[in-house]
């Protein structure tokens, strides 16, 4: 199976990082015990590491390409460099978990840590080694539970629970797995990741991709934005959406072709890079909104936000945040609701404070869904538009298919609940 030999691939190169690369910790013996193949849970330790499901998802875009088997080892053996940095992108993203609204006790300190983290991973990328202080990140990720910061809260315990029986120690006796030992592993893999890339201007240009989300993320916790359109852009920038395309194809490229003129065209063709950033723009919209909301009228979306507080009114002296956390787990606000449940940014939240009445909250949420609607039905047009245009060249049709996937892998993904299997990361 097409998805085993990526994913058997994976953990090979995943194994030996933990082994080469991680600095003597909690965090390390953790990683070792669910990585070890004589480990009864190591799929449940692989499930939420999230590296099972961008396997899935990695050979759905790869789709036109398995057939080849010879060809596709060659290749996995290169892609899980890039799935071992992304591994440690979603502890990252899950340590950003509440710094949405500026309502938790400790959202300053989850600011500076994730503000410090990547401005150390930029000037990593910038010099090609890591550029972290240990003292600091230490200190500024004191009393962050790794085990907490995460989008499934009770199987991530339970994992860890069972880390600790088969130990035979006492839960309260060991220290959780440290989180600056993640984010230095964070930083060192995506070095790994940028440096094995082998053709120098798809490496560069790349490279420049993710520095660019690294920034984006700062200037969106800094709330540089002054409308909806401004914040949709920064929300596209911090998406490894654009890099993870561009990776993916230039892989391909490299396996799959033997003419270098075609590679290279391939990497620089201006073209390609448009369609790359409309599918990003797809799968913004998608993770925000959700597949439902985005196929409505403006009638439709204004019906369904207005009957939600109708039929399920606040209580007296409720937080709309509290409100909608309680009233709002309907299929078609999925992805709202997951955000608004961990306090995280939405475009859909754009221009809405804590302090509002859920009235006037609803309101704000009508306009921006039917703004990002519009938005969105508007791109798909284009991006079948742009689709019509370059698939008439031969060598393009694959890297096209790839970048068409992401978007139909996401409309499915996002049509389902956080919570279920069907619902949860991707990229």
């Amino acid at each position: 199976m097409a998805r085993n030999i990526m994913l058997n691939h994976s953990i090979r190169l995943y194994g030996h990082f933990i082994q080469q690369q991680l600095p003597p910790s909690n965090y390390k013996e953790f990683s070792r015990w669910g990585i070890d193949e004589q480990n009864i849970y190591r799929s449940e330790y692989l499930q939420m590491s999230s590296l099972t499901q961008m396997c899935t998802m990695f050979t759905y875009l790869y789709h036109s390409a398995i057939a080849d088997r010879q060809k596709w080892n060659i290749l996995c053996e290169s892609f899980g460099t890039m799935l071992i940095y992304q591994i440690y992108e979603v502890i990252s993203d899950n340590i950003s978990m509440g710094l949405g609204l500026a309502i938790n006790p400790d959202y300053q300190q989850k600011n500076q840590l994730i503000r410090y983290f990547n401005t150390a991973m930029v000037e990593s990328l910038d010099n090609g080694i890591i550029m972290l202080d240990h003292q600091r990140i230490k200190a500024l990720s004191k009393n962050i539970s790794l085990i907490e910061q995460h989008i499934s809260l009770t199987r991530n315990q339970d994992l860890f629970d069972k880390y600790c029986a088969h130990k035979n120690i006492r839960l309260d006796t060991i220290e959780e797995p440290e989180i600056w030992v993640a984010l230095y592993a964070n930083i060192a893999s995506c070095l790994d990741f940028i440096n094995q890339i082998k053709q120098p201007s798809a490496r560069t240009l790349i490279k420049n991709s993710v520095i660019s989300r690294y920034t984006a993320i700062n200037r969106l916790n800094n709330a540089e934005y002054t409308s909806i359109n401004q914040l949709i852009q920064l929300q596209i920038d911090t998406m490894l959406v654009i890099p993870t395309l561009e990776y993916c194809i230039n892989l391909w490229s490299e396996v799959y072709l033997d003419d270098q003129a075609l590679r290279d065209d391939i990497a620089e063709n201006p073209y390609l890079r448009q369609y790359i950033t409309t599918a990003t723009l797809l799968v913004r919209l998608l993770n925000d909104v959700g597949s439902i909301l985005l196929q409505l009228s403006h009638q439709q979306i204004a019906q369904y936000f207005s009957q939600l507080l109708l039929e399920s009114p606040p209580l007296k002296h409720e937080a709309w945040y509290d409100w909608f956390n309680r009233v709002a787990s309907h299929p078609m606000f999925f992805r709202l609701h997951k955000d608004v449940v961990f306090n995280e940014v939405n475009i859909l939240l754009y221009a809405i404070e804590p302090t509002m009445d859920p009235s006037t909250v609803i309101d704000q949420m009508i306009h921006n869904t039917q703004h990002a609607a519009q938005l969105y039905q508007a791109t798909m047009a284009l991006f079948e538009q742009q689709f019509g245009l370059l698939s008439q060249t031969s060598h393009y049709r694959i890297p096209l298919d790839i970048a068409s996937r992401i978007v139909t892998f996401h409309q499915a993904l996002y049509a389902n609940d956080y919570t279920q299997p069907e619902g949860e990361y991707a990229v």
